[in-house]
Order: structure tokens, then C-alpha cells, then sequence
């Protein structure tokens, strides 16, 4: 997630891969270029900060990732706070319905 507010990079990782880090340099740069095309104001990485969320939920197939990561974005986007108990992958099939609906009521955003 990309807290534009708290200047902070949240890296959310629902396989536990440790990659945060790399992960963290690769966005940050994309973002540097994407604010100085699109914005006038300089973008000081110095003054940003990188978190790894650790205490999420997990999952523990490869098929669930997108629908982890949809849902990581609805809770920090509602300002619900996560941690490992919030929901598990008996929950997916709801969060797939769920994201239909949402993007049949509302559309796709660009």
C-alpha cells in the first residue's frame, strides 16, 4: 500500500515470502517516477518510510493471493484494522462474491 498521508510504503504479504525488502525498492522507484511525471512537487524518498505488515492474515494455497490482496485493500481502505484472526481462506468464496458485486455495482476505477 502506498499511504500517500503517513508518506509510508506497507508491504502486505499473504505467503510470508521475505521479499519485502526487494519489493519495497522496486515500488519506491516506480513511485518516484510516477510522481514526477504526473505531479510538480519533488518526491524526497528520504522522508518515506517502509513497513511489513506481518500480523495479517495468511493464506496457505496458491490460487487466493489476488483476493487476499482485494482485501487487504478494503480493510486499510475502510480504516479496519488487520491481524492474523480477521479472516482465513474458509472466507474466500464470500470475498469472491463480494468483489463481484462491488465491481458490478460500481465498475471498474481507472
Amino acid at each position: 500500500m502506498i499511504d500517500n498521508v503517513n508518506k509510508e510504503f506497507r508491504f502486505y504479504d499473504s505467503k510470508l515470502t521475505a521479499k519485502g525488502k526487494e519489493y519495497h525498492k522496486r515500488i519506491a522507484l516506480w513511485y518516484e517516477q510516477y510522481h514526477e511525471l504526473y505531479s510538480n512537487e519533488v518526491f524526497d524518498i528520504k522522508k518515506w518510510t517502509y513497513t511489513d505488515i506481518k500480523k495479517i492474515p495468511k493464506q496457505k494455497n496458491d490460487t487466493d493471493c489476488g483476493i487476499y490482496v482485494c482485501m487487504y485493500a478494503d480493510f486499510e481502505a475502510g480504516g479496519i484494522p488487520i491481524d492474523e484472526h480477521t479472516f482465513d481462506e474458509s472466507h474466500m468464496k464470500h470475498f469472491r462474491f463480494k468483489i463481484t458485486c462491488d465491481l458490478l455495482r460500481r465498475g471498474v476505477l481507472y
